[in-house]
């Protein structure tokens, strides 16, 4: 089982250095096989803006897409159809390194010069969506580094739960089992779970009414889930399911 460190700290504010983590959840029974660092190979991505996208003038399927990535502007030659002007998007520049030690350089292509590249979800190691670029969240101040935006400066425990320990086979399970390792308070979930409010309603037969429980129809039920890691979608929910080896619902 793969559990973010960050996942982990929703339900309790464990703020001990890694290594004393990784003791407590061996000691624990909670055998730790091996501790990744997902964004290790993702540097210098920024956020930026795109501020104009004009057609290759000497390729029918590429584009001229102009960026501000918070120290100024510049061009770079894009082949995905989902970038328009005001969306903010991951930037990596010259310099610039992806997964697989992939390092970017300016160069030409068909004849115009492209100042690094825009990047995709599959490209961030986000996942297998190569359609598009990825948008972020609008509010991104221009040149944060994406790691952060995304979630991807995280640590992941890879751990070996045996069978006789099903409590511990989830986040909050190990998240408890940390609290109380550390001494630390423990929340039951970060955010309030709210039912869809349309669509025919279901009734639980428990005598108390659980929130849990009160969902709506299957067709409400799809349009409330959260989106995944598609080329429209940039939510750090994304990095936590792929870094903990769930496949993002789209």
């Amino acid at each position: 089982m793969r559990a973010p460190l960050s996942w982990i700290r929703d339900f309790t504010p464990v703020d001990a250095p890694v290594d004393q983590i990784v003791a407590a959840l061996n000691q624990l029974g909670l055998e730790v096989e091996a501790v990744d660092a997902p964004g290790d190979e993702v540097g210098g991505v920024v956020v930026a803006e795109v501020l104009d996208v004009v057609s290759h003038p000497n390729a029918d399927k590429l584009t001229l897409v102009e960026v501000d990535h918070g120290d100024g502007h510049t061009r770079v030659v894009c082949g995905a159809t989902n970038v328009v002007t005001g969306m903010r998007v991951p930037y990596a520049p010259a310099g610039a390194t992806l997964p697989g030690g992939f390092k970017l350089e300016r160069r030409k292509i068909r004849g115009e010069t492209s100042d690094g590249m825009l990047c995709s979800a599959k490209e961030l190691g986000l996942g297998d969506d190569h359609a598009g670029i990825l948008a972020l969240d609008g509010s991104a101040p221009l040149g944060t580094d994406v790691r952060e935006v995304l979630g991807l400066d995280d640590v992941v425990f890879d751990l070996s739960i045996t069978p006789n320990r099903p409590d511990a086979m989830c986040i909050v399970g190990v998240a408890r089992e940390l609290a109380a390792h550390f001494g630390l308070p423990r929340r039951r979930s970060p955010r309030p779970i709210r039912a869809p409010t349309n669509g025919p309603r279901c009734r639980s037969r428990c005598p108390t009414a659980v929130p849990a429980m009160s969902g709506g129809s299957r067709r409400s039920r799809s349009a409330h889930r959260p989106s995944g890691c598609s080329s429209g979608s940039s939510r750090p929910a994304c990095g936590r399911s792929t870094t903990s080896s769930m496949r993002p619902t789209t």
